[in-house]
């Protein structure tokens, strides 16, 4: 059997199981129970290792490995398996297209609890990013993904909704009918008629009644 460490260590615990010991970050291994027998004497009474190895049950050297050792451990070069990679990312630390990527996988599995079917179109049909089909065939959205909450000239009257994830929670609004209620100081506001679009850093309390937290 296998066991990783950070460094070199000898313990009681494991004497004795045939374990190999790796140490990746310094790049070699060695067999636990060889090293301890063929270096025996040092563990006993006098020996260089044996007040570590009688008070404590171990004994160890953070870097590196002890020179009477060095018979018993080998180079290693370590790859990294699958489970490696199943380490959290940052969300912060993700380009435009990986963001857009984790909020469509996240959305998606928040709209499979009710029932929908997730769908990523490459080429942006009618508008949107992904359709989501109900299990019952009775009904599909289309689906605009955005970062924060949105409203864009160019969705209008394109039957689209727009998802998008704030603190953790995935969001999901008819974006017409948003549009329908949306104040005059948006609709004269420069980014509405000049760029034809408007988002908020957070969603407006007013808004709040024609969005579906999922």
């Amino acid at each position: 059997m296998v066991i990783e460490k950070k460094y070199f260590v000898l313990s009681k615990n494991i004497l004795g199981k045939g374990y190999t010991i790796i140490v990746p970050n310094q790049g070699f291994k060695y067999n636990h129970d060889s090293v301890y027998k063929n270096n025996k004497s040092r563990f006993e009474s006098n020996g260089s290792a044996f007040v570590s190895w009688d008070k404590y049950g171990i004994y160890s050297s953070n870097n590196g490995y002890p020179k009477w050792a060095e018979n018993e451990v080998s180079p290693f070069s370590y790859k990294k398996s699958q489970f490696d990679f199943f380490q959290k990312i940052n969300y912060n630390h993700l380009n435009a297209r990986q963001k857009e990527n984790y909020n469509f996988h996240k959305a998606a599995s928040r709209f499979a609890e009710y029932g929908y079917n997730c769908m990523w179109l490459n080429d942006d049909w009618q508008g949107a990013d992904f359709i989501a089909v109900h299990v019952s065939g009775e009904n599909f959205l289309k689906v605009q993904l955005k970062g924060r909450f949105t409203i864009d000239k160019k969705y209008i009257d394109k039957e689209i909704w727009i998802c998008y994830v704030e603190n953790g929670v995935t969001n999901l609004f008819d974006h017409d009918t948003v549009i329908n209620n949306i104040t005059k100081n948006i609709y004269n506001s420069k980014s509405w008629i000049e760029n034809g679009k408007y988002t908020w850093n957070k969603t407006p309390i007013r808004y709040n009644d024609f969005i579906f937290k999922i």
